[in-house]
Parts: structure tokens; C-alpha cells; sequence
């Protein structure tokens, strides 16, 4: 029987909650990107006038200083018009904070447009 030296444990122990600390800082990043792609967006008086609605998925290459170095639609809201208007809010932020570890990364984010009925009118 092989008995766990303590101090293997605690190193390992201390690892995995660093790791936990790094992708709880990674989530709380996207968080904050995907709020702040949210406050940027608008409403496009022609989907308005169309009562479209969805959310996009946008797939970024961020570089370690929070620069948007490459961004598409990876997934349609379902309107041309609500596709355009995401890369639109992406070009007016053109940079985010830096990420937590300051490395470049891809992420994924999600920008919404409810339907007319949830008033959002700019």
C-alpha cells in the first residue's frame, strides 16, 4: 500500500486551487466582456420594426492586452441584421480590460437582443 507523502498533497493541493483561482479569474473575465459587449450593443430600429431577437455567439482572439485582434459570428442570432449590429458593438470597444493572466486567449461570448415585448429600445 502506497501511503500520499503530505508534502505531495499540499503542493498538489495548492495546484489545484491555484488552477480553480485561474479559471474562476478567466470566468469572471468573460463575465465582464460579455457585460460590457452587452452595454455597447444596440437595437436596430430595423430589427426593431421586424421584432427579431436572439443571442450571437462571437468567437474573439483577445490579445494579452485585452486588444480584439480577430472576432466572427460563430453562431447567428438568427437575423443578418442583429449579426451586423454585434460586430458593429466589437468594433466601437475595440479592447477589453487585459485578461486575468495577461496571455492571449479565444473565447466565446454571447450578445443578446431580447424581443420588442422586453423593451429594449435605444
Amino acid at each position: 500500500m502506497m501511503a500520499i507523502r503530505p508534502k505531495a498533497f499540499l503542493v498538489g493541493a495548492a495546484f489545484l486551487s491555484c488552477l480553480a483561482s485561474s479559471a474562476s479569474a478567466a470566468d469572471a473575465w468573460v463575465q465582464e466582456a460579455e457585460s460590457r459587449l452587452a452595454s455597447t450593443r444596440t437595437y436596430p430600429r430595423s430589427a426593431q420594426v421586424r421584432k427579431e431577437a436572439g443571442t450571437a455567439l462571437i468567437a474573439l482572439q483577445v490579445d494579452g492586452n485585452g486588444l480584439i485582434s480577430a472576432y466572427r459570428v460563430a453562431q447567428s442570432s438568427g437575423s443578418d441584421i442583429l449579426d451586423r449590429e454585434a460586430e458593429r458593438a466589437l468594433d466601437r470597444i475595440g479592447q477589453f480590460s487585459p485578461p486575468p493572466d495577461r496571455k492571449p486567449r479565444a473565447v466565446t461570448v454571447r450578445i443578446t437582443w431580447p424581443g420588442p415585448q422586453d423593451k429594449l429600445i435605444d
